[in-house]
């Protein structure tokens, strides 16, 4: 179901709480997904800049729009003099690199993030943001804005501009497992489940000694009678192919077994059953229609690649093998 107003803030507020948790890279890191997520949503083309090879005081920008951000999130609390020295610092700097041409030699707006955690930001009274501002302004002969901001002053705009799904992928990959909504917790172990199956799938394209595998036993069911019998005959070749390579499905959940982490298969096990029983409610369904529903389900919040719809129609068709899916003979 959709959120409703209320629910939808909590879950941005969610967002922002984790960004209050993290500090240094990590909170460029994680700041720069929630912007770039954020602009995408506005159709504004935002670029992450990595830290690593020298970002010329540069977090992360609007291209377009020649928007730059710049994010301060220290171990300690910082006060009044400490932010105003980093910030005089990291916009002079910006503005020496635009000067020579660098990030397309404009600059519209100046938006320096602050992580204050639970705090707000502290006073002042000389308003020196400001008044640096203008100095650079005539000092540069351009004209630009700048502002100080709060990860919590993001709320209104992601509230705003974000919608379900896009909320959803980003708790799915902030929270920890305390989430408070088990759905996110639910998607989130999906994905990570499609990740192991995808790099099984890499692993076995480069061993040789994986050619065999196909040969592990999964019991005596007769496929063909349960095609059948579930009316997918048009979906047999396809089937058929999936179940030759299951044993890369088997090889995970053994790995999965041994760390004691059978809640991400749960999670997809779940998923799929739940949507198999809400698609067969209706009384002429399309038993095609009702296999290809189970494979978008595990496919819904994941970026929506081939490798990902591969990774889930291997997991249906174990399903399908072990039973889980579809009447039994």
């Amino acid at each position: 179901m959709p959120y409703n107003e209320r629910d939808k803030r909590l879950q941005c507020s969610n967002i922002i709480r984790k960004l209050h948790g993290l500090s240094g890279n990590n909170f460029q890191k994680s700041c720069a997904d929630v912007l770039e997520v954020l602009h995408n949503c506005k159709k504004e083309n935002f670029e992450r800049v990595e830290p690593f090879r020298g970002d010329y005081k540069n977090d992360g920008w609007v291209k377009n729009k020649a928007i730059f951000y710049q994010m301060l999130s220290p171990d300690n609390e910082y006060k009044q003099k400490q932010i105003e020295d980093k910030f005089e610092k990291d916009l002079k700097g910006l503005l020496v690199h635009i000067n020579k041409g660098f990030w397309g030699g404009r600059i519209t707006e100046f938006i320096f993030i602050v992580n204050m955690r639970d705090k707000d930001l502290p006073p002042n009274p000389n308003d020196f943001f400001n008044t640096l501002t203008g100095t650079l302004c005539k000092q540069y002969k351009i004209k630009f804005k700048s502002k100080v901001i709060r990860p919590d002053d993001l709320i209104d705009d992601l509230c705003n501009h974000l919608s379900d799904k896009e909320i959803q992928k980003l708790l799915i990959d902030f929270t920890d497992e305390h989430s408070i909504d088990p759905n996110i917790l639910s998607e989130r172990n999906i994905l990570l489940f499609l990740k192991q199956v995808s790099e099984a799938i890499i692993k076995h394209t480069v061993s040789i000694t994986d050619k065999d595998k196909n040969r592990v036993d999964f019991g005596h069911l007769n496929k063909d009678k349960k095609i059948i019998l579930n009316k997918l005959e048009e979906m047999k070749p396809e089937i058929n192919h999936y179940l030759n390579k299951i044993y890369l499905i088997n090889d995970v959940i053994l790995k999965l077994a041994a760390l004691n982490n059978m809640q991400q298969f749960e999670a997809v096990k779940n998923k799929a059953i739940i949507t198999y029983n809400e698609l067969t409610k209706a009384e002429n369904y399309d038993s095609a229609d009702v296999y290809n529903g189970c494979v978008e389900a595990l496919v819904q919040f994941t970026n929506i690649e081939e490798s990902n719809i591969l990774c889930a129609k291997l997991t249906v068709a174990y399903l399908f093998q072990m039973c889980d899916l579809f009447q039994k003979e």
